[in-house]
């Protein structure tokens, strides 16, 4: 119930159901760890993405790092469980703090989240899409800093990995290779190398005009902001 009423953005519910299941599994957690100990982390991370969309800054951080901490304590003992997790919470983590503009964390936990997701490829490639997401959310913290060599080659990475699942899985992941191409369309376009950002904006718009003949009227508005970037180069 809780996830429901966050995606209708009605947060006061949504904290409710979340901070009643988060007081039953911690209640769990001390009469039987290991049957609860994967929901905790799950509910530790929900009240934290949801702090988050308050703006209530400090209690999101609380949420995130007691997440990260109790899958760090356990993932040693169920490695692929606990690191996927563990990669979602510090991909999270980065993304808190470049929302504060704290950058020089943002970068620490997103080369932390990038690199253990690497070390999910050896049980399967089903992890190569959270290794992207990794390496575009660098990307971003990079640019921000200014580090324009950093951020291509991460934004590269992001780009070329997306572009292969889009090939394979389509209706998978067209939708990412869209956001992709115009993300490092952007990111040309203020490095104002505006032959490179042409060529990713056409990527974006190739990509967006294939979902909409898929899901007809559900990308008009993305095509036309591609549209009007293309046009403004």
């Amino acid at each position: 119930m809780g996830t429901i009423y966050l995606r209708m953005k009605k947060y006061d519910e949504a904290m409710h159901y979340y901070m009643v299941a988060d007081s039953i599994l911690e209640q769990g957690m001390q009469t039987n760890p290991d049957q609860h100990k994967t929901l905790y982390v799950i509910s530790l991370n929900n009240i934290g993405m949801l702090y988050r969309r308050m703006e209530n800054w400090e209690s999101a951080e609380k949420y995130y790092l007691k997440a990260a901490a109790i899958c760090r304590q356990y993932e040693k003992l169920n490695p692929e469980t606990y690191t996927y997790y563990l990669g979602i919470i510090l991909n999270n983590l980065g993304a808190f703090y470049r929302n504060q503009n704290k950058l020089d964390e943002a970068e620490r936990y997103n080369l932390e989240a990038l690199e253990k997701r690497k070390t999910l490829l050896q049980y399967s490639d089903k992890y190569e899409v959270d290794v992207a997401m990794s390496y575009q959310n660098l990307g971003r913290v990079y640019a921000s800093l200014n580090k324009t060599e950093e951020a291509k080659n991460c934004y590269t990475k992001a780009y070329s990995t997306y572009k292969v699942l889009a090939n394979n899985k389509p209706e998978t992941y067209q939708q990412d290779f869209a956001r992709i191409s115009f993300t490092v369309g952007d990111f040309y376009k203020s490095c104002e190398q505006s032959k490179q950002a042409k060529k990713y904006y056409k990527e974006s718009y190739k990509a967006y005009k294939q979902l909409e003949k898929r899901y007809p009227n559900k990308y008009l508005d993305k095509i036309k902001e591609v549209k009007e970037a293309l046009k403004k180069i």
